[in-house]
């Protein structure tokens, strides 16, 4: 891997040194189609919503599939304790180092980039810690959605029957380990039909809400079932792994579901935590390489106090959260998609909503700066490729980017200087269209030096 891709990426990594006070202030985590907001309270604990890109329910509302408690004793997020929380773009992870000096708890979240799985390890090289898993719902039970909170089933608020939200299940004696789904007991999908003139493809097309069950299952090598939602680890010790496998399908039997659960299970176990976790950074490395943009403009008024600018860490950013959430499923979905999080303590119009609400935060709007990035630095007309077309020559960058025809084209523009041009096909390099400010002639490109990111 290019050793500046690795310097530059880690750069760009977002580091927090001190707890968020709720879900608002969480990190995202994805495989693509499963996707985490993990958060640690002040003094507390770590928790994290479960999402899903096709956890649909029956009124059409992209629905969370729990929320989990994860606490250690002792504490090492006691309150004024060092706290240090790194979303790592380069590994496609969260890492969380806590607690005083010589106590220090080390915790490693990930959603695995080739399973359904959700994985949470906490280490301590001095420290045991005893660990307790919960499952905590909010929907308990059968009701209807008033308010505000109907906005999330678009086209149905104002009808003069009840929105209606179904309870999720916990299954009851499974032991050492967490068992629940959520199941629709009904479907909008032929209303819908039939409200807009096609009632007859009813019975044609079955459709995709009906009996559509989410949810997992909660396990451990040491955890041992305290209760239906409730899991503690035997002893205290200096490792723990938690491992989150997250199922759903459409179907009628509650059997049917589990079945294809263990069938899940049995799929990423083959392969120990370890490996995975491998396979899981090589993954995200592959993923790096492919694109990118590192921007300077050397505005003080635009840098942060970082240095970093802003145009680098808003694209990788947007393109981290799109992985995240791009290959599952159903499409990315308008608005927060699977990365909203619950109002329950915000102070404004929106306070009181559960993580259901599909509007918090708004994040409809990131792709829009991603391609008109893209389009300053790349613009394609037929075979042409016009390089730095609307980019400002006084500021620097390196890019990596797609074009037509299977080509990728490599620009390092510095100092009012064209360092390198790699046009891959090298056949293609006869179409690129230079801007009038940049010197000929054209260098041709350059050697990388090659490195393996250094793993923890």
């Amino acid at each position: 891997m290019n050793a500046r891709l690795i310097s530059e990426l880690e750069h760009l990594d977002v580091v927090w040194q001190e707890p968020s006070r709720d879900s608002s202030g969480s990190m995202p985590l994805g495989n693509g189609d499963v996707g985490i907001n993990l958060w640690v309270e002040p003094g507390g604990d770590l928790l994290f919503y479960i999402s899903k890109t096709d956890a649909w329910s029956g009124n059409g509302r992209l629905l969370k599939l729990g929320l989990v408690r994860v606490s250690l004793k002792p504490n090492p997020f006691a309150e004024g304790a060092p706290f240090v929380q790194r979303l790592r773009l380069l590994f496609g992870d969260i890492e969380i180092v806590a607690g005083s000096p010589g106590r220090e708890v080390k915790i490693n979240a990930w959603v695995d980039a080739h399973h359904p799985v959700i994985q949470v390890h906490a280490s301590s090289a001095t420290l045991r810690t005893a660990l307790t898993v919960t499952l905590e719902p909010w929907r308990t039970e059968r009701r209807n959605l008033t308010g505000g909170g109907a906005v999330g089933a678009h086209g149905l608020a104002g009808r003069p029957e009840p929105i209606v939200v179904d309870p999720d299940k916990i299954l009851q004696g499974r032991r050492n380990k967490i068992v629940w789904y959520h199941r629709n007991t009904f479907s909008i999908y032929p209303k819908t039909l039939r409200a807009q003139g096609l009632g007859k493809s009813v019975s044609k097309h079955p459709g995709p809400l009906l009996n559509r069950r989410f949810g997992g299952v909660i396990s451990g090598s040491m955890l041992r079932t305290v209760d239906d939602h409730t899991l503690r680890s035997t002893r205290p010790v200096r490792h723990h792994e938690t491992t989150i496998h997250v199922h759903g399908d459409v179907c009628e039997l509650e059997e049917t579901w589990e079945a294809g659960l263990r069938v899940s299970r049995l799929g990423s176990g083959r392969s120990s935590s370890l490996n995975r976790q491998k396979r899981h950074w090589a993954w995200w490395r592959d993923f790096w390489e492919r694109s990118w943009i590192f921007a300077d403009t050397r505005d003080k008024e635009v840098q942060p106090p970082d240095g970093v600018c802003p145009l680098s860490r808003g694209y990788a950013l947007q393109r981290f959260i799109n992985a995240c959430r791009g290959r599952g499923g159903a499409p990315i979905k308008f608005n927060g998609n699977v990365f909203t999080v619950d109002t329950l303590n915000a102070t404004n119009e929106n306070q009181r909503f559960d993580a259901d609400f599909d509007w918090i935060p708004d994040q409809d709007h990131g792709a829009v700066s991603m391609n008109a990035l893209q389009r300053m630095l790349l613009q394609c007309e037929g075979d042409s490729i016009r390089i730095l077309p609307a980019w400002p020559p006084e500021w620097s960058v390196e890019f990596k980017l797609r074009a037509p025809r299977d080509t990728t084209v490599h620009v390092r523009w510095r100092d009012g200087i064209l360092e390198n041009l790699t046009v891959t096909p090298e056949a293609r390099r006869a179409d690129v269209v230079l801007p009038p400010f940049v010197p000929r002639p054209v260098p041709m490109p350059q050697p990388t030096v090659e490195m393996t990111p250094q793993r923890p």
